[in-house]
């Protein structure tokens, strides 16, 4: 007799928090811009260690932990804002704004400190951020109303050639205003072929007929050997807020991140939409590159909010995708904070609500890891779900999540 080995899929209760989750303290004394920009990650694995970075009086600080229960004292990096991280094959790279709204770059080798700053963009620059694929790490900033795009070799920028416009403005024409970047790094379908990279921003287009466009746009470049630029034709329209209004001033917030083996990417958008009567709205958008299926669009508050996501994979029977966000509801992030996380498909099924707090904290640094994937090829034994501010400190959300991780398997009938 023989057994065919076959499977079925049981899909568990997706939990809340697990009973042994934990806030855990990080830093002392924050300020209401220790963690107020989600377009940047603040979070990022590697070499074993969770590194995160943060605001506190007009600084960017950095900390990290190896098991997200004792962290590192808080080591103050320089003056600045905005900062984003990201962790490469070889190190970690962090893109932040001087004091003299310039782009700055600094970089960690394996162990070693950080790197004096390179200056990426000289002045009227905001919102960077930052991602890794391999060695190779990819930058999207704002400067001169325009979306600004560079790869960095690790440890210092690639070359002059390197820092290219994303979204340029029509020469004489103030038709468009920018705010907030993002940006992703997804695998080629095959081996030794380039990655793409995509770069999302928040866009009022006057000229766009027949009233204008405010709302989410992005644009994809396939990075060398295709050294094609980013044409003016690859840019387009994602969530659509309104019609004319100030992308500077409207409460917005966006957040992206991508599952670059699987092709999965995850927008997060948050606005007063003027379609209509002006209303409050944040949402989450979903499409696979891969089999270029079209973009889907799903509510999760009817208020603005400060919002992070972070998707993965998880199991390794059946692996199915996960997404988690971190929400702090009203414009500043300053009331209801909560978490949920998501088994996605078709229709994705959320777990409860894991609130944080009713109001005060502010969740815009989300990584999550369960334990089960090795970070800097070791195993990190717990998740650190949000970093969170409020006025006592800096604090972290850890421990482990209840959810199914894998699939049961069930052996045929001889």
């Amino acid at each position: 007799m023989r057994l065919m080995r076959a499977m079925f899929l049981v899909v568990m209760a997706i939990g809340a928090v697990a009973a042994d989750a934990a806030i855990v303290k990080v830093a002392a004394a924050a300020q209401a811009t220790a963690l107020d920009d989600t377009s940047g990650n603040k979070c990022a694995g590697g070499g074993g260690m969770l590194e995160c970075v943060f605001v506190n009086g007009g600084a960017i600080w950095y900390t990290k932990t190896a098991d997200g229960v004792k962290w590192t004292p808080p080591l103050k990096i320089d003056d600045g804002a905005s900062p984003a991280i990201a962790s490469s094959a070889n190190g970690a790279g962090l893109l932040y704004v001087t004091p003299a709204n310039s782009i700055a770059y600094r970089y960690r080798a394996g162990g070693a400190g950080w790197s004096a700053p390179s200056i990426v963009s000289q002045g009227f620059a905001m919102s960077p951020t930052l991602t890794a694929y391999g060695p190779r790490l990819f930058a999207a900033w704002i400067a001169g109303a325009q979306v600004w795009f560079a790869e960095i070799a690790e440890n210092q920028l690639a070359s002059a050639k390197s820092v290219e416009v994303v979204k340029a403005l029509i020469p004489g024409k103030a038709e468009v205003s920018i705010a907030k970047t993002a940006i992703v790094a997804l695998a080629p379908p095959k081996p030794g072929q380039p990655p793409l990279v995509r770069v999302f921003w928040f866009e009022m287009n006057k000229s766009v007929a027949p009233a204008g466009f405010f709302g989410v746009a992005y644009a994809d470049r396939v990075l060398p050997p295709s050294n094609t630029g980013w044409p003016s034709k690859s840019i387009q329209n994602l969530a659509v807020f309104g019609a004319n209004a100030s992308a500077a001033n409207n409460g917005i917030s966006l957040s992206a991140d991508a599952i670059a083996s699987t092709g999965d990417v995850f927008v997060a958008a948050s606005a007063i939409t003027l379609i209509g009567p002006p209303k409050q709205l944040t949402q989450l958008y979903h499409q696979n590159v891969r089999s270029a299926t079209p973009w889907a669009m799903h509510t999760i508050s009817a208020k603005t909010s400060l919002i992070d996501v972070a998707a993965r994979v998880e199991g390794a029977v059946c692996p199915k995708v996960r997404v988690r966000i971190a929400v702090a509801e009203n414009p500043g992030g300053v009331g209801a904070s909560w978490t949920r996380m998501a088994t996605w498909g078709a229709v994705p099924e959320w777990s409860a609500m894991g609130t944080l707090s009713a109001g005060g904290r502010s969740p815009q640094a989300l990584f999550w890891d369960d334990g089960t994937t090795p970070i800097g090829g070791r195993q990190f034994p717990r998740a650190v779900d949000v970093l969170f501010a409020e006025a006592s400190g800096i604090f972290a959300v850890t421990g482990p999540w209840a959810g199914p991780s894998d699939c049961i398997p069930k052996p045929e009938a001889p």
